[in-house]
């Protein structure tokens, strides 16, 4: 009987494929141990790299195949052999979660904080996908738990981003700070709480866990009066640039604003429950931003009942204005909220509150055609003749807009046509001025 060929005598051993990897490469990534441990028999090389400057203990390390990886180490393979962008095993088994895989190439002599391209160490991976188990590890062998990347961020930071709770008790119990700063002098504790506020739908993390990390993060009081660079206190976190998580997902929604509070960010994502929590840590509830909005400003924009009776229980000012002398009440007048327009009214907002230019809420819906807006704010008590700064009624605003039916609705309401505004014109004057088709409605009523 003739004796079995070996893999040599059949095929190229080191063989490669489009992404220059090996036998090796495929075997000790599927977990072929077998297979593996032929291939080394017949001489495969050990270290070889593919296209990203993989091994195949890289590989084995990445989807958790710890018998391959122990085959791999006992053969001689690097244990810290870098890839394109600076990973090693270790940071790859911590990224995935793969804790005896981190725990056999540590005891093979893995560096405990290899550092990659972005000077993030294992136990950033590890934290930032929550893996409990692998952070345990690496903190037993010795790991830095206040490391910091090119960022200044530490693995605290890269918990909170994420929300995972277990991940930030584990590094608290253990000792780590929840005041540092990062390289724009951000205190570390404010940019967490901004971060897991930060809910978008793009995020791969559920609401749950990120309100579970906002009540860990508060229940670890940490102190409040901490300033970062531009002298900020107390939950208000701000950057030159603008260019923290939070300040990216407002300069999408709402241009250039700063100076958001959890609360106002909580507030204008309708979490009410998130609301609740910073309210209960005694967050200010009538901070501004810096166009002067309140957080009742954003739940009342966003039409969020539920948000604006936690903060109007907390103490909140139904009436306060923002730099434009807008207050809640013209922000549903505007936008044509019903609902909110008759909670605030009821909740004694003032009706007929003016901005800086006269306008009532209701001289708004006419504005902006809210027909229902406009009956509603008539229902409640509105007055139907309030003059702006230019003594222009709300009969002026909507024949100067062409409004049919809020024209009507005025006019039913009991509004006077022959008032005259500064330019010493009547709504019939605006309305013939502007070419609308209102005028015949008005001459003849």
């Amino acid at each position: 009987m003739n004796p079995i060929p070996s893999p040599r005598n059949i095929a190229n051993v080191d063989s490669k494929d489009d992404r220059d990897r090996t036998p090796l490469h495929c075997a000790a990534s599927n977990g072929k141990e077998k297979v593996v441990a032929l291939l080394l028999k017949a001489g495969a090389s050990l270290d070889v790299k593919d296209i990203n400057n993989s091994t195949p203990l890289y590989l084995a390390a990445e989807n958790g195949h710890d018998k391959v990886c122990k085959i791999l180490l006992k053969a001689g393979a690097l244990v810290n052999i870098k890839t394109l962008i600076n990973l090693t095993p270790i940071h790859i088994s911590a990224k995935n979660g793969h804790a005896n895989v981190a725990d056999i190439l540590l005891k093979a002599g893995s560096e405990i904080e290899p550092r990659d391209n972005g000077y993030s160490t294992p136990i950033h991976a590890a934290a930032s996908n929550g893996h409990i188990k692998v952070i345990e590890i690496l903190l037993k062998a010795g790991a830095f738990i206040d490391a910091k990347n090119k960022e200044g961020l530490t693995s605290m930071h890269f918990a909170a981003s994420k929300g995972y709770s277990n991940a930030i008790q584990q590094l608290l119990m253990t000792g780590a700070l929840i005041d540092s700063m990062d390289n724009v002098y951000s205190s570390c504790y404010f940019l967490l709480i901004h971060l897991v506020v930060k809910i978008d739908t793009a995020s791969s993390c559920s609401l749950n866990r990120r309100e579970n990390a906002i009540k860990t993060l508060l229940e670890a009081s940490a102190p409040f009066d901490l300033k970062d660079m531009t002298g900020t206190t107390a939950l208000i976190t701000q950057h030159p640039e603008g260019n923290t998580p939070l300040h990216t997902a407002s300069h999408n929604d709402h241009g250039n604003i700063r100076e958001l509070t959890p609360l106002h960010c909580a507030a204008m994502k309708r979490h009410d429950k998130v609301v609740e929590l910073l309210l209960e840590a005694e967050a200010c509830v009538d901070t501004k931003d810096d166009l002067g909005e309140s957080p009742f400003h954003k739940a009342a924009k966003y039409d969020d009942y539920a948000v604006m009776k936690l903060l109007l229980q907390a103490g909140a000012s139904i009436n306060e204005t923002n730099n434009s002398g807008k207050s809640p009440l013209h922000y549903a007048a505007s936008t044509g909220e019903e609902n909110t327009i008759e909670f605030l009214v009821k909740s004694e907002a003032f009706i007929d509150s003016k901005d800086c230019r006269g306008w009532t809420p209701l001289q708004l819906a006419a504005f902006h055609a809210q027909e229902h807006a406009v009956k509603l704010l008539l229902d409640l008590g509105a007055s139907v003749d309030s003059m702006n700064n230019m003594k222009s009624t709300p009969l002026h605003v909507a024949a100067c807009e062409d409004h049919e039916f809020i024209v009507r609705l005025l006019l039913k309401a009991g509004a006077k046509k022959n008032l005259q505004n500064l330019r010493k014109r009547t709504p019939l004057h605006e309305a013939k001025y502007k070419g609308n088709k209102v005028v015949e409605l008005l001459q003849h009523k």
